[in-house]
């Protein structure tokens, strides 16, 4: 009879160590993919908190600061303990079998895991970082999101610094993308080129190749947007016809990541003063689609169709916020203009992988370690 007690102790333990291992065993795949996602999201949730805290501080007139992930590592520890209770029901004769079926046999298990996962940042510094922070961003970056469909008007408005026009005559354009009241004509013509490349875009008026851009059919698709709509596409304003006649070479002046992230951080500002102190010679002569600034991330007086930001920062008492716009004009692609700032956002932090550096290529007493 006591053979039985331990015979069915045995059992059950077996039992048990056989549920431990194919827990275990099995937990071992969604454990991995919890990491990942896990992973993944902390990732992006502070590469965005820190890109819009830089934005912060460049708003500020600070510096900014950047880390790197470098590596991350994890490790699992999972325990598990058991054991087992035993009754029953002995009148000292031999067990009846209502005797044995009323034994009781009732294990126990307990399982637990700890995750210990290492972060490894990179303070990026030194003669190569600040080679690629001040090193103007290729052309190649530019045509390459082009070719792939990005709103021409958001590259234009986010990566160049200067787009000049010069025909066989001599005579240059030169459309700076600098919200400049001393230089208003210069600024409000860039914005109309911008809208008009995003028109010629949409109606597949441009194709583009590993050299830059070739119109289809001539330049009479452009010339036609611009008639249908002088005030508002003409960017040729002021220049004299007579000496432009023919196609023009245009060369495109890329800004460097750094004064890229100057010029959204700190555009908004310039951009709804011109706004409010220039509507007839501003606002009312550039299209519909570029009367936001780049990068909207101060909203006080102002709508957002979003209750939650895309991410949101506080810098030395002033609020920073990723939002989207509210689009009232129907005149505007109603999603594309609503997600016109993450979608600006989104292109800085992709300026920002250009730049970046190999984790490997970093020295390893640059690590910071953080549990």
């Amino acid at each position: 009879m006591h053979s039985t007690g331990r015979d069915l102790t045995r059992l059950a333990r077996g039992v048990v160590v056989s549920v431990v291992a194919f827990v275990l065993t099995g937990c071992g795949g969604a454990v991995l993919k919890k990491d990942y996602e896990d992973f993944a999201a902390s990732y992006a949730d502070s590469s965005n908190g820190q890109m819009l805290m830089n934005l912060a501080r460049r708003d500020q007139g600070h510096p900014p600061y950047f880390l790197q992930l470098a590596s991350i590592s994890s490790s699992h520890q999972h325990s598990a303990t058991f054991g087992t209770s035993f009754s029953r029901s002995d009148t000292g004769t031999r067990p009846t079998i209502t005797e044995q079926l009323t034994k009781t046999l009732t294990p126990s298990l307990s399982l637990s895991s700890v995750d210990t996962p290492t972060f490894g940042f990179a303070p990026l510094a030194g003669k190569s970082f600040a080679n690629a922070l001040l090193s103007p961003i290729g052309a190649n970056v530019f045509f390459s999101l082009l070719g792939q469909g990005v709103s021409a008007d958001q590259l234009l408005r986010t990566m160049t610094q200067k787009v000049t026009f010069e025909w066989a005559s001599g005579e240059r354009l030169h459309l700076r993308n600098v919200p400049d009241e001393e230089r208003l004509d210069s600024f409000r013509n860039f914005l109309r080129f911008a809208g008009l490349m995003r028109e010629m875009q949409k109606q597949g008026l441009f194709d583009v190749t590993a050299k830059g851009m070739k119109f289809n059919g001539g330049m009479e698709g452009m010339f036609a947007l611009i008639a249908s709509d002088p005030d508002r596409y003409n960017f040729l304003e002021g220049v004299h016809t007579k000496r432009t006649k023919g196609r023009p070479k245009v060369e495109f002046s890329f800004r460097t990541f750094d004064a890229l992230l100057t010029a959204m951080a700190t555009e908004q500002a310039v951009f709804d003063y011109l706004v409010a102190r220039h509507k007839d010679d501003f606002l009312d002569k550039i299209p519909a689609s570029q009367t936001q600034p780049i990068l909207r991330t101060k909203w006080a007086g102002v709508k957002s169709a979003t209750s939650n930001p895309v991410v949101a920062a506080t810098y030395r008492g002033t609020k920073y916020e990723i939002k989207d716009l509210v689009v009232d004009d129907p005149s505007t692609s109603w999603r594309e203009r609503e997600r016109w700032n993450r979608d600006s956002f989104h292109l800085l932090t992709e300026m920002f992988s250009v730049i970046s550096l190999d984790p490997s290529q970093l020295p390893a007493q640059q690590l910071i370690q953080v549990r």
